[in-house]
């Protein structure tokens, strides 16, 4: 009776232990993919955030500035569009692009606070 006893335990105990490695292995992969959507967030609200600022010191002209929190490191790359400027913001992978109506310098992002400035009908970037 004793050994069977036993021999019950054990077998309960291996059915517990798989549920819960199972569990393990979910949360595991859960936790990756929030991360990437996290960061894709960061990016996109970046990006947004720049873009904006950028379309407001062009549309206000010579002499306007605004600052903007970039969350994440970022690129830009500006190319010239039939009606405009195209801005492509780009990191890890991931782009977006924004029309834009006047021009910016390509350039490097870090994280921290960005002044964008319009200096004489172009987009200059100020504390990198």
């Amino acid at each position: 009776m004793k050994g069977q006893a036993s021999l019950e335990y054990l077998a309960l105990f291996l059915v517990a232990l798989s549920l819960l490695s199972v569990s393990v292995l979910a949360l595991a992969s859960i936790k990756d993919s929030s991360g990437d959507e996290l960061r894709l967030l960061a990016f996109r609200s970046s990006a947004t955030s720049l873009a904006y600022a950028m379309d407001e010191a062009c549309a206000l002209g010579d002499g306007n500035r605004r600052a903007v929190s970039v969350r994440t490191p970022l690129s830009l790359e500006m190319r010239k569009a039939e009606d405009g400027w195209l801005a492509r913001f780009s990191a890890e992978g991931t782009s977006m692009v924004r029309p834009l109506p006047c021009r910016a310098q390509d350039t490097d992002f870090a994280a921290g606070v960005v002044y964008v400035e319009n200096e004489k009908g172009e987009i200059i970037f100020r504390g990198q």
